[in-house]
C-alpha cells in the first residue's frame, strides 16, 4: 500500500482498474487465509488496510476520468482547504490521499457526477454549434418592397432552435 501513495497520478490514471483487481485478489487472498490467522493483529492490521483502499479505488476511478477538469479539482480542494493540482507531473497519490477520501466521499461523488453532465452538456453545445455553424439562413424581400429583407422559413428554424434547446436540457 505504501508504493501506491507514492505513484505519480499520471501513473493512477492509466492503472487504476489494476489497482482495484489487485486489491480484489488481496481481499481474496486474506479471505482465505487460515482461521486461527485472522485473529491477530497483524491480520486485522492488514484486512483494515484492504477494505479501506477498497472504498478508495472507485472515488480514484472517478476522479480519474478525463470528465473531471480543473474547475473540479479546485472545489475538491476547497473541502480539505489544499490545492490539488493532478495536472503537475509531480503530483502523487499521496497528494490526494492526504485530503481523506472517504471522509469527503459524498462531495467528491457530487463532484464527479457534476463534471460527467457538464461533459455531456459540452459534448451537446458542440453538436449544436456544429449543425448550426452550417445553417444556411435564407432572407427573402417583404411584401415585394426592395431593400426590406425578413428570415425565410421561420417556423423550421424556430423548430430547430427549440430541438437543441430540449436537447440540452436533457
Amino acid at each position: 500500500f505504501a508504493s501506491y501513495a507514492t505513484i505519480l497520478w499520471s501513473q493512477v490514471v492509466t492503472n487504476v482498474s489494476q489497482m482495484r483487481d489487485e486489491m480484489e485478489g488481496f481481499s481474496t487472498k486474506c479471505n482465505k487465509l487460515p482461521r486461527r490467522l485472522k485473529d491477530w493483529e497483524a491480520y486485522r492490521e492488514l484486512q483494515d488496510k484492504i477494505d479501506g483502499f477498497q472504498e478508495v479505488v472507485p472515488l480514484l476511478e472517478e476522479l480519474a476520468s478525463p470528465k473531471v477538469k480543473d474547475r473540479h479539482w479546485a472545489a475538491i480542494g476547497k473541502l480539505a482547504d489544499v490545492e490539488l493540482r493532478p495536472n503537475d507531473p509531480d503530483f502523487k497519490l499521496a497528494d490526494l490521499m492526504a485530503i481523506d477520501l472517504i471522509a469527503h466521499r459524498e462531495e467528491l461523488e457530487e463532484e464527479c457526477d457534476a463534471a460527467t453532465k457538464e461533459a455531456a452538456i459540452e459534448a451537446k453545445l458542440i453538436e449544436i454549434e456544429e449543425l448550426w455553424d452550417e445553417e444556411l439562413l435564407n432572407f427573402i424581400e417583404w411584401k415585394n418592397r426592395p431593400g426590406q429583407m425578413i428570415l425565410a422559413g421561420v417556423p423550421l428554424i424556430i423548430e430547430g432552435l427549440e430541438e437543441a434547446q430540449g436537447n440540452l436540457q436533457t
